[in-house]
């Protein structure tokens, strides 16, 4: 596997040379450059073709309480997009665009096992910030498929007017589950609104740790 430097001050130097040699080695590995896979800073924006505008842009704005931060073109209009972003500091983390034919897209029920997305997943900055927006999707009566601790984060899943699932997770801090990631990643445990008391109000102690045996006790 060819690596670059870890110097950050090498790395985009060495950008080029390094997937050049990674291609040519014919390697199926991932060549990293500085411990960044790809050489990428990870998911920028995502565009959806919706069904039915004025619904998507409701969940957008009140469910998940984005703000509109721009239009580009408009109905009828061969580009017609809308933009959202989470906070002030980014241009847009979604745009909408409205399907030409939507009428012939099926809705997804169920698990969703055809190609595409599956699900994408939006985070948040605290655990207190996520805790007040899971509380906000419950006060909208919005409807939950379900809410899930996982070993590196605790996630609530809807799905948006076209069907899509989108998880609102909280990701643990990286000490709690990098010294196991694949551990990490096979665990999960469903909470029940009803039942558990976890459910809006997990604690930062009671949450997974694992270390390199697997899953280990809190602390």
């Amino acid at each position: 596997m060819a690596q670059g430097s870890s110097s950050p001050g090498d790395d985009a130097g060495n950008l080029d040379k390094t997937f050049r040699e990674w291609q040519d080695d014919g390697s199926s590995e991932v060549a990293t450059l500085g411990g960044v896979y790809g050489g990428a800073n990870g998911v920028n924006h995502m565009v959806l073709n919706v069904r039915d505008m004025e619904k998507s842009h409701d969940f957008w704005t009140r469910v998940m309480r984005l703000e509109h931060c721009g239009t580009q073109g408009g109905p009828g209009q061969p580009r017609f997009l809308r933009f959202y972003r989470s906070h002030g500091h980014t241009h847009h983390d979604i745009a909408l665009s409205p399907a030409k034919d939507p009428d012939s897209l099926p809705i997804p029920t169920g698990p969703l096992q055809t190609p595409g997305l599956n699900h994408f997943a939006w985070t948040y900055p605290d655990l207190e910030t996520w805790k007040q927006q899971v509380r906000h999707v419950v006060d909208t009566g919005y409807p939950i498929q379900f809410r899930m601790e996982h070993g590196m984060s605790q996630s609530l899943y809807v799905r948006d007017p076209d069907g899509t699932v989108v998880e609102m997770m909280y990701e643990f801090p990286e000490e709690r589950w990098n010294e196991n990631i694949e551990a990490a990643l096979e665990y999960r445990r469903v909470l029940d609104i009803d039942n558990d008391p976890d459910y809006f109000d997990p604690k930062p102690e009671d949450m997974p740790l694992f270390d390199e045996n697997g899953l280990a006790e809190a602390s």
